[in-house]
């Protein structure tokens, strides 16, 4: 008669491959790339820092990214407000963006109200790349970016 633990020792035995097959299956049959989650990724640095009453003043660097399995040509980067998305800081128009490439992007001294610095300091800036699919369709993405030195 087997114990207690050695049944479990034997249950975690054929268990552990067969999860491990499931796991796999379904990142074959879905795919591993970033198709319809984070196509554009990257780092984002704020720089020159200064506060002029209710606003910040500021200048903000973006590497960019591209996971989205395609080129990307003419597109256009905005920074947005988090609230009021149709309110924009800066824009960067006529970028391109090669599969698995990347890009940097540099804005003037701008200057933002101090709600949106603060949101910043736990979320980071609201960046949407904008373009059109090589087909026409428009298309529109969030930039997902964490805090660390963006370089040259």
């Amino acid at each position: 008669m087997q114990t207690l633990g050695a049944a479990r020792a034997i249950t975690l035995h054929y268990f552990l491959p067969f999860a491990c097959l499931v796991g796999l299956a379904a990142l074959s049959a879905t795919g591993a790339s970033a198709k319809d989650g984070r196509d554009f990724a990257g780092f984002y640095q704020v720089q020159s820092v200064s506060q002029q009453g209710q606003n910040y003043s500021l200048q903000l660097s973006v590497r960019i990214f591209n996971y989205s399995d395609a080129d990307v040509a003419n597109a256009q980067v905005v920074l947005q407000d988090s609230v009021q998305i149709q309110k924009q800081y800066a824009t960067f128009s006529g970028n391109a963006i090669t599969n698995h490439g990347n890009i940097v992007l540099k804005t003037a001294q701008i200057s933002i109200p101090s709600h949106e610095f603060q949101w910043w300091q736990k979320h980071g800036p609201p960046i949407q790349i904008q373009f059109k699919t090589p087909d026409g369709q428009s298309h529109q993405a969030n930039v997902e970016l964490i805090a660390r030195p963006v370089g040259e």
